[in-house]
């Protein structure tokens, strides 16, 4: 049941994970190391993956753009 929830509407966020109503947004995700990648302009971007508290099944919560190293 659970999983048909989340191919109707979606993942759930982390922010409604395990803990519960009271401590809203203490879940974690993780930056994907094997998804670093470069684009045309030098930015570097990351995916930032999650587990579904619901299904737990892990998916991509979003992507970043990387803040740029300052050069000395």
């Amino acid at each position: 049941m659970k999983k048909l929830l989340c191919k109707l509407f979606g993942h759930q966020p982390p922010v409604y994970g395990r803990k519960g109503w009271w401590s809203p947004g203490e879940e974690y995700a993780r930056i994907s190391p094997n998804y670093l990648e470069r684009d045309g302009i030098g930015r570097e971007h990351v995916v930032v993956m999650s587990e579904c508290p619901r299904c737990k099944e892990k998916f991509k919560l979003c992507r970043l753009h990387l803040p740029e190293k300052r050069k000395p």
